[in-house]
């Protein structure tokens, strides 16, 4: 069977999604599309408005034949590392091809792109060390930017397109690999990224927008059917409920475990601290700590880290042992699977993963949970679903 990858985030899964779905099995001419799927919380550092398994069930019933998880080590995190460790399990499961959506399919090879970019690797880190010492109030993404524009000055045309910037860290990711996928891309339609207006491909910024002002007479005219109803049943998850617990665990760490952190560093630590005794809601948190140095995203992923108590050595070693986490699977998934030998742990039951691992994500998911459900609830969630069973 011919496959084809799509890394996604289903946050939540909408029109946009199964067209992407679609065309990806169409252009690759794949029998099994694979998807792997951020788990319950997303790359710009938020909690997933519907849980991991809610979001497998759209998936599959839109046409995915296999979902794993993207684990929460790899998931929340800038792009370059997001796309590096997705290509990296589509590689693993021996892919023949991975599809993303972009605002420049035909006009734009990723591939070529990224070849020239690492000839002239040398004059881009000379160019933004400079910019070090012309710029120090400047953001790194906004000295990197110009670095680009200078060097390649064609190329880099519309670098704030949210999903150029990942096809680019996924042709990076691709171009390290021993044996390349084949890189295919679809056209984005309808809205951007962050576009919060409804339309006929309305974005998930809009969509989650919409659930939050409740505005449910209006959704259900632009999501998939088994979306409304999802979103309508909920729970759906939003950073502020989860604002006493972080800020409780803001006010209590020591000195020493606020070091310990992953990406607390330069007195950051110090801060972050003071912040907590200032704040009155997540919002006003954000908004406090929000400067050229700190974006929304790198913020709210600060805050999944504090959160979750996550250290620099636990994401060191996850990041060296990277699994499988299957979701869930279609028959066609199923059959695909029992045809490759994966060159990773594969985890299907709670009991088969390394203990250490499992503790992480145990306690990624439980926290994500506690808002809304008992702890217990996740020992019974967690299994793969079969689309056959839904």
């Amino acid at each position: 069977m011919r496959s084809c990858g799509v890394i996604v985030e289903y946050n939540p899964f909408h029109q946009g999604h199964a067209y992407h779905l679609q065309k990806a099995k169409e252009k690759s001419g794949a029998d099994c599309c694979i998807a792997v799927m951020s788990g319950n919380f997303v790359q710009r550092g938020e909690p997933a408005i519907l849980d991991k398994w809610t979001r497998t069930k759209l998936a599959l019933e839109a046409g995915a034949d296999l979902v794993i998880e993207l684990p929460w080590f790899g998931a929340v995190q800038p792009a370059d590392y997001f796309g590096s460790m997705a290509v990296q399990l589509l590689s693993a499961l021996q892919v023949d091809a991975f599809c993303f959506g972009t605002e420049k399919e035909n006009e734009f090879s990723y591939m070529d792109f990224v070849k020239k970019e690492k000839a002239h690797q040398k004059e881009l880190d000379q160019r933004i060390q400079q910019l070090n010492c012309e710029h120090p109030e400047w953001s790194y993404p906004k000295k990197m930017a110009e670095a680009y524009r200078e060097i390649f000055p064609e190329e880099y045309k519309d670098m704030d397109q949210s999903n150029h910037l990942l096809g680019l860290a996924y042709a990076r990711a691709n171009l390290q690999l021993e044996r390349p996928l084949e890189l295919l891309t679809i056209e984005r339609k309808g809205s951007q990224h962050r576009e919060k207006e409804l339309t006929s491909f309305a974005s998930g910024t809009a969509i989650r927008k919409a659930v939050q002002q409740k505005d449910w007479t209006e959704l259900k005219n632009y999501v998939p059917i088994a979306t409304y109803q999802a979103l309508k049943e909920g729970p759906c998850h939003r950073w502020e409920d989860y604002w006493a617990q972080l800020q409780g665990i803001g006010l209590s760490l020591s000195s020493s475990q606020w070091k310990q952190l992953y990406e607390v560093h330069d007195g950051l630590e110090e801060r972050l601290q003071k912040s907590f005794y200032e704040a009155n809601s997540f919002s006003e948190w954000k908004e406090s700590l929000s400067c050229a140095h700190l974006t929304q995203a790198k913020i709210q992923r600060l805050a999944t880290y504090i959160l979750t108590q996550t250290t620099k050595e636990e994401v060191t070693y996850a990041w060296n042992h990277p699994y499988i986490k299957i979701l869930g699977f279609s028959l066609q998934g199923r059959q695909w699977l029992k045809e490759k030998e994966i060159s990773l742990p594969i985890v299907v039951n709670i009991r088969q993963q390394e203990e250490r691992l499992l503790r992480l994500e145990q306690r990624y998911d439980m926290i994500y949970l506690s808002p809304y459900q008992t702890p217990k609830d996740y020992f019974s969630l967690y299994k793969p679903i079969s689309k056959e069973e839904l």
